[in-house]
């Protein structure tokens, strides 16, 4: 699932304009658009390149956020002494 922000986003228009653009790169993705907090999305087998390019051509910004399991594994292992470690 790709993640991306799009700020300028805010009617029901952009929303139709967004998922037109991402049914044309790949008419089988899932598009989930959350108006409210400006984030889109999308199930699909396009890379998020052509994903984020598919958004801009329709006339937003995106900006791709990072995932749980991105997050994840930036993280130090459970192991690892710092700050918040106990023990």
């Amino acid at each position: 699932m790709l993640r991306f922000a799009v700020e300028d986003m805010s009617c029901g228009h952009c929303v139709k304009a967004i998922t037109a653009a991402l049914l044309a790169l790949d008419p089988k993705a899932q598009v989930q658009i959350d108006l409210s907090a400006k984030q889109v999305a999308v199930d699909t087998r396009a890379g998020a390149g052509p994903v984020g390019a598919a958004i801009t051509a329709a006339g937003y910004t995106p900006k791709p956020v990072a995932t749980v399991a991105t997050v994840a594994s930036l993280r130090e292992p459970a192991s690892a002494k710092g700050c918040c470690s106990r023990g």
